[in-house]
């Protein structure tokens, strides 16, 4: 393997449903108010409105070859990986972490994830001897910035909001069914408690959207599956409806409902990095038809992104990422047609400024795995990409070798390269 791989132990239709305004009540103040605006962005979606006619998308073919010649490289700062079995981390490329390797983990519990800006990585680091768990806060050169220490009250769901803030939750003392929510400032070590008492909020364990899986799983379902953006001013989450729920864009501090949807199944929400749009994965109750969703900070209406049920008769979106500067989503979606005879998922590019649709022409793997192939890996997992938001890392099977292989793509000059066997990219960094 390379030798600037390093190893380190240790161990995520639309009905029509109008904006519903919620009335103004006295707002519970629980926090501090921190002010980081959203950078601005050339980004422009078009406006929805209730008569909106969603048209197909502009679908169009722009294949890229997949070259048999490693060329490790190619990596521009560094790659950050998961193994087959999801205790360590391997990092790859131009640039070297100097983080300590006697650092192990906690089986498979995946805590790691690098920040917006590529500047920072973040894990949950346990020792054994003497027992002691902390989420360590690692710059790009290996400094670590903060170690935190895990008062055992802290489960999983702990993500970047921001370059500056991490969401972490822990459970109530008084409550165990409670989830809170903080906002840790990674440069002051300060924490700012987030509301949770949000209106008509959906309490059950029947809503998985792949944030608090875990707290759910261990008996949370109060303050679950609730989303902040960078600015902590503005959150989406379940709202109890009148047959589902609905999925509610919420100004925290105004106390104001800005946009809802009904869903009748969705995951993987996610707000834009320049923290203007926000999506989701969703499900129309009638059509059954799968879509990601999208919704503007001002509100609105949330409104079908991608529409490649108007393609195909079924489509299962499996994940997706926003590209850094906000201007593309790449996303992994199953098709199914009359033509299609294998069960294998594709890789698509969405440009939200010019509202194209780009098949890449690389297929990854379907509903059913090949046996051999290192289940433990997730090959549904998002596209990974680079800092200037022009090369993809992705996972993709292999059926000559039966192995999954690790392949970057250079989207500009249209090829791929493998770079690794057996690994899950999480992260890339500058």
């Amino acid at each position: 393997m390379n030798k600037n791989l390093k190893v380190l132990l240790f161990v995520i239709a639309l009905t029509s449903c109008l904006p519903q305004p919620i009335p103004n009540t006295p707002i519970k103040t629980q926090q501090e108010n921190p002010t980081q605006k959203p950078e601005p962005t050339n980004t422009v979606l078009p406006a929805p409105s209730v008569t909106t006619t969603f048209v197909v998308p502009d679908l169009q073919k722009n294949c890229i070859s997949i070259s048999s010649n490693s060329n490790n490289k190619i990596i521009d700062g560094t790659a950050v990986f998961l193994d087959h079995l999801g205790q360590s981390i391997m990092l790859m490329g131009e640039h070297e972490l100097q983080i300590p390797e006697e650092f192990k983990g906690n089986n498979g519990n995946s805590e790691q994830s690098v920040s917006p800006d590529g500047n920072l990585l973040m894990y949950r680091q346990v020792k054994y001897e003497p027992a002691q768990s902390n989420l360590t806060v690692v710059a790009s050169d290996g400094h670590v910035v903060r170690d935190f220490p895990d008062d055992q009250r802290w489960v999983s769901g702990t993500v970047w909001l921001s370059n500056e803030y991490i969401r972490y939750p822990m459970k109530s003392q008084t409550d165990n069914k409670q989830l809170k929510l903080y906002a840790l400032n990674v440069v002051t070590g300060k924490t700012h408690e987030l509301r949770t008492d949000l209106p008509d909020i959906a309490d059950n364990d029947r809503i998985d959207w792949g944030i608090d899986k875990w707290a759910i799983y261990f008996g949370a379902t109060k303050g679950v599956n609730i989303v902040y953006d960078s600015s902590l001013n503005l959150t989406v989450y379940p709202k109890k409806g009148l047959n589902d729920y609905l999925a509610s864009l919420h100004d925290v501090h105004k106390d104001t409902e800005l946009a809802a949807i009904q869903l009748a199944g969705s995951d993987d929400p996610k707000w834009s990095p320049d923290g203007q749009y926000f999506s989701i994965i969703g499900v129309d109750p009638t059509t059954r038809a799968r879509d990601i969703y999208i919704v503007s900070r001002d509100g609105g209406q949330f409104m079908p992104l991608t529409n490649l049920t108007k393609l195909y008769p079924k489509v299962n979106f499996e994940s997706y990422s926003w590209s850094p500067d906000s201007s593309q989503i790449a996303f992994w979606a199953h098709l199914e047609d009359s033509q299609t005879e294998d069960n294998d998922s594709s890789l698509f590019l969405f440009d939200v400024v010019t509202m194209k649709l780009t098949d890449l022409c690389i297929k990854g793997i379907g509903n059913n795995p090949p046996l051999g192939i290192k289940t433990s890996l997730d090959m549904r997992g998002k596209p990974i990409w680079s800092p200037d938001s022009r090369k993809l890392l992705i996972a993709r099977y292999d059926s000559n070798t039966k192995s999954v292989i690790d392949t970057l793509i250079d989207l500009e000059n249209k090829i791929a390269y493998p770079v690794a066997t057996d690994l899950e990219p999480i992260g890339w960094m500058k």
